[in-house]
């Protein structure tokens, strides 16, 4: 079974956690943080709420390189020190620098990648800004854990299925379908429902797409906030 904690997000439920604008996750089975949210008082907060402790972190995955999934990544790494850092090539080589100095191990990704047994990165994908998205390969199917997708969730699922060969079973993350038009959401929305059995929208996904998603999904959709565990 793969347990996944969400310690950063926009949305909230339960008054004991903090919420803000990005999103992380913790993977525990897999000791993987995805993504660190913008504000370290706040994730540090909320994992401290969700027992996920320093010392349980033995990878961290970047998606990309927005604010408000790397504003943490520094004051977290100070803090655990010798860490895989999965981050995508095309960082800037002085954040490299600085985060060698307080003991992380860079892992540049650029193409597709097995990062370690049953756990991939799709490798970065489009151009503003270059992103990649975390595979997870279980006996129920892949699950794929995006941070803003912002290369198209359409072209992120698509080759999540090409890399492992196998169905989707869970989409989690931001799938920034925030501003659409109802017509174009309805479009997009009825094609994902194709190539997932369960889905978490979150963060960046917008409360129009939100709600589309929970009407066409029913018992398939998953209620997202930060406090959420989601079991697979």
């Amino acid at each position: 079974m793969i347990r996944i904690k969400i310690l950063y997000d926009n949305n909230l439920k339960e008054r004991r956690f903090i919420s803000a604008w990005g999103f992380s996750c913790f993977i525990e089975e897999k000791k993987i943080l995805f993504d660190t949210g913008g504000q370290s008082s706040v994730l540090f907060h909320n994992m401290k709420e969700l027992k996920v402790p320093f010392e349980n972190i033995e990878h961290i995955f970047i998606s990309h390189i927005h604010g408000d999934h790397t504003g943490s990544l520094i004051p977290l790494v100070k803090k655990i020190k010798k860490v895989k850092v999965w981050i995508p090539e095309n960082f800037p080589e002085e954040l490299k620098i600085e985060l060698g100095t307080y003991g992380a191990r860079i892992k540049n990704i650029k193409g597709a990648t097995k990062l370690f047994e049953n756990v991939y990165s799709t490798g970065i994908m489009g151009k503003y800004p270059p992103e990649q998205s975390l595979l997870i390969d279980t006996k129920r199917g892949i699950i794929l854990i995006v941070g803003c997708s912002h290369p198209g969730i359409l072209n992120i699922a698509t080759k999540a299925k090409n890399i492992l060969n196998k169905k989707i079973h869970l989409i989690l993350g931001g799938l920034h379908l925030r501003g659409y038009p109802r017509a174009h959401l309805f479009h997009i929305i009825s094609l994902l429902k194709n190539e997932t059995e369960r889905i978490a929208p979150c963060h960046c996904t917008g409360e129009d797409a939100t709600e589309i998603i929970k009407e066409v999904w029913k018992e398939g959709f998953i209620e997202v906030a930060v406090g959420t565990s989601i079991e697979c």
